[in-house]
């Protein structure tokens, strides 16, 4: 499929004399992980779609090929696949796939950069980006190698490079045989998240942006393009979540679980929860003392031990995450403020707040 002008996707005329009906299946993919199950969805078609391409082991192609057998249809047959966002998880098999099927696969162009082949030298790159988000985070040494070993070996694993896709900046539309998606940038899991949206049914692919009974990780850009400079996660996430909002949706076909309608109810939900963990923050800040604290402040690392308390491995990193996108909210609005001397950055919390 070319691009059209104004970044909008050629849209196939439908003849009046052939009919087809496309049809949506939910094929659950094991992952290794703690959340162990994703979503990839096979949309039976004149050009059949695969949305989201599961992690990158034996059992999850399997599955994933069993998954689309049944429904009479076979990988070497996608002709094309649409991601929502480059984590593991959701883009894992795409080598294998495309390499039994030629499809033509397609990425928001802000993700589009986290699938490239860096080498050993982009690597040990990257590494260095997250020692440093750690170290400044506070976290005791040991700690910071274990996280980063975790970090490593999943990505060594599990994450695997592709480089040949097509880029979409949001407001494109793909076509099918009984209706149309459009896609729309829903930043805030991840710079080039995306939702397809039915505006004739109101269905919406929310891949990780809108989970029923997971709150989606605003994941912190440790290695932020020049174009992400300035990308606030949380921030992004709760924008993104008052855009969806606004949006006509009747049934959300999401990353992980079942679908789910009342879309709204849960963006409440959300929004109480951020809203929730920000005085928490600030109760912790406050509990040193108010101004600048007689215990000297807190690091995001101690932050994060009085939120989450045990965690561990990858899930520190996510720990981190999660607390760094809320002090920067509020930092932003004038409540908190930070010193940094040394390596360990010190968050205190302004008098009178």
């Amino acid at each position: 499929m070319k691009s059209a002008e104004y970044g909008m996707l050629a849209i196939p005329v439908k003849t009046a004399e052939v009919v087809k009906i496309s049809k949506i299946n939910r094929i659950e993919i094991p992952t290794p992980f703690v959340l162990d199950r994703v979503n990839c969805y096979y949309i039976e078609d004149s050009k059949p779609t695969l949305i989201d391409a599961g992690v990158n082991t034996q059992e999850a192609l399997d599955t994933l090929t069993s998954g689309i057998n049944r429904c009479g249809g076979a990988i070497d047959g996608i002709k094309r696949i649409i991601l929502t966002h480059a984590h593991a998880d959701h883009i894992g098999l795409l080598s294998r796939i495309v390499g039994k099927s030629g499809a033509d696969v397609y990425i928001h162009r802000l993700d589009a950069v986290k699938m490239l082949d860096t080498g050993a030298s982009g690597a040990a790159h990257l590494r260095e980006k997250y020692r440093t988000f750690f170290v400044e985070s506070g976290a005791p040494e040991p700690i910071v190698e274990e996280i980063l070993s975790s970090l490593f070996n999943r990505l060594r694993r599990y994450f695997c490079p592709f480089e040949q896709v097509s880029t979409l900046s949001g407001s494109e539309i793909f076509s099918f045989d009984s209706f149309d998606l459009e896609i729309i940038h829903t930043p805030g899991h991840s710079p080039g998240s995306i939702c397809m949206f039915n505006r004739e049914d109101g269905t919406l692919f929310s891949g990780d942006s809108l989970l029923e009974k997971i709150t989606s990780n605003p994941v912190v850009e440790v290695n932020p393009s020049e174009e992400n400079r300035d990308y606030r996660s949380l921030e992004k996430y709760k924008q993104t979540l008052g855009v969806l909002d606004e949006m006509p949706v009747k049934k959300v076909f999401p990353g992980h679980g079942d679908w789910f309608s009342n879309h709204r109810n849960r963006i409440r939900e959300l929004l109480d929860h951020h809203e929730e963990r920000t005085e928490q923050i600030m109760g912790i800040l406050r509990s040193t003392d108010s101004g600048r604290p007689v215990m000297g402040g807190m690091t995001r690392f101690m932050i994060t031990q009085k939120l989450f308390h045990d965690l561990k491995g990858m899930d520190v990193f996510l720990g981190l995450s999660e607390t760094e996108g809320h002090l920067q909210i509020l930092q932003g609005k004038g409540l908190v403020f930070s010193e940094q001397k040394g390596a360990p950055k010190t968050y205190f919390i302004r008098n009178g707040c």
